[in-house]
């Protein structure tokens, strides 16, 4: 019996294998909308409920155009959700900043250009969970989502046609402005660092009966 209930502890408290909530496309090398000079924003459509916990998304240096966008990126990332209102940005639902965040170069460079693209694997400072419906989601480079370090990093255009991302007049004008672009981005139900990934509530429950059943045992014997 106590064999049997370490086996479950153990299994219990395994990180959940990541699933993908959303894609909106892989990265169009070429074409990105500023997030670091302006705010720049996109929506997604979640057809059941899902818990988004990480968002990889793709960044290139535009001004002055660098192989590595890490020689300018801050190393901030700040994020937002939003509900949808009538196909522009409603009401706050999330935000956070996440700091000390790398971009990886991917080895792609623009066309006519020596600009380097780099994807960025943000794990979110807590959990986003979301009904079924539509949502926008903003990415700005710095430490709030109005701050500007007058460099140009630039949100990877998504190849998927047909987009409406929406873009700020200024660091400090919401996205509003239609770029007729899609934003490349994914969005994930499990961090990319699976040590911070906390137990859901019923994983948790099941650990405590474990421990309940061990004390029990030991108790007998």
């Amino acid at each position: 019996m106590f064999r049997i209930c370490i086996g479950l502890l153990s299994l219990s408290l395994l990180p959940a294998s990541g699933a993908t909530v959303y894609d909106n496309g892989a990265p169009l090398v070429g074409q990105v909308r500023d997030i670091s000079l302006f705010r720049s924003a996109d929506d997604f459509v979640l057809a059941s409920n899902g818990n988004i916990a990480a968002v990889r998304f793709w960044i290139s240096s535009t001004s002055p155009i660098v192989a590595d966008p890490q020689t300018n990126f801050s190393g901030s990332i700040s994020y937002a959700f939003y509900a949808d209102s009538s196909g522009s940005l409603g009401t706050l639902l999330a935000s956070g900043t996440v700091s000390g965040v790398t971009a990886v170069p991917t080895g792609s460079i623009h066309s006519g250009t020596n600009a380097g693209m780099s994807v960025i694997d943000l794990d979110l400072t807590s959990l986003v969970a979301l009904a079924a419906g539509t949502y926008w989601l903003e990415l700005h480079e710095g430490p709030t989502l109005s701050t500007s370090d007058s460099t140009n990093i630039g949100w990877e255009a998504s190849a998927n046609s047909g987009g409406n991302a929406l873009q700020g007049l200024a660091a400090n004008g919401l996205p509003t402005s239609g770029t007729l672009n899609n934003l490349a981005f994914q969005l994930f139900d499990t961090p990319f660092n699976n040590t911070a990934t906390v137990p859901e509530p019923g994983t948790l429950g099941l650990a405590a009966l474990a421990l309940i059943a061990i004390a029990s045992t030991r108790k007998k014997s």
